[in-house]
C-alpha cells in the first residue's frame, strides 16, 4: 500500500498516511501517551493526476471544489505543500526546497485562495529556480503537490 500510496500522493504524503495509521494503532496499545505525544496536523492529499492534468491546461476547478469542501471549515491558515514521487530528493541530493509552499492568508480561506495557492505550488514545479537547482540530480517527471 506505501508504494501505491507514493505513486499516487508522493513520498510525503504517503508517508503522512503510514504515520497516521501507526499512531492510531500504537493509541489502542498499552503505548498510548506515546501516540498521544504526537501530533499530526489535519490534511488532505491531492494526487499526482490533478497537477497532471493541470499541466495540460485542463480545467481543475471541479476536483479542487471538491478537496475545498474538505478542508474550508478546518481551524487556521492551510498549507500546501508539494509531495513529489522522483524528483525532491535523490540518492545523492536532497531537495528541500526545490518547490513552494503557500500558507493562506486567512483562516477558512476563500476557494478562490485556496485554489491560488495549489496554483502557486503547481507552478514552483516548473519554476526556474527549480531547475537550476536540479537540472542534473531531479527529473521534472512526476512532480506534483499535495
Amino acid at each position: 500500500m506505501l508504494r501505491e500510496n507514493r505513486l499516487k500522493y508522493g513520498a510525503k504524503g504517503a508517508n503522512l498516511l503510514v504515520l497516521q495509521k501507526v499512531l492510531a494503532q500504537l493509541a489502542e496499545t498499552k503505548f498510548a501517551s506515546i501516540a498521544n505525544c504526537v501530533c499530526i496536523p489535519e490534511f488532505e492529499l491531492v494526487p499526482g493526476s490533478l497537477y497532471e492534468k493541470w499541466l495540460t491546461g485542463e480545467d481543475i476547478t471541479p476536483e479542487l471544489e471538491s478537496i475545498y469542501e474538505k478542508v474550508k471549515s478546518w481551524k487556521g491558515p492551510l498549507a500546501v505543500r508539494s509531495s513529489a514521487v522522483y524528483s525532491e530528493d535523490g540518492e545523492t541530493m536532497t531537495g528541500a526546497g526545490i518547490y513552494d509552499s503557500k500558507f493562506t492568508q486567512h483562516p477558512s480561506p476563500s476557494f478562490e485562495e485556496f485554489s491560488q495557492a495549489v496554483c502557486t505550488v503547481y507552478e514552483s514545479c516548473e519554476s526556474e529556480k527549480r531547475n537550476n537547482i536540479a537540472k542534473k540530480t531531479v527529473s521534472k517527471k512526476k512532480s506534483w503537490a499535495s
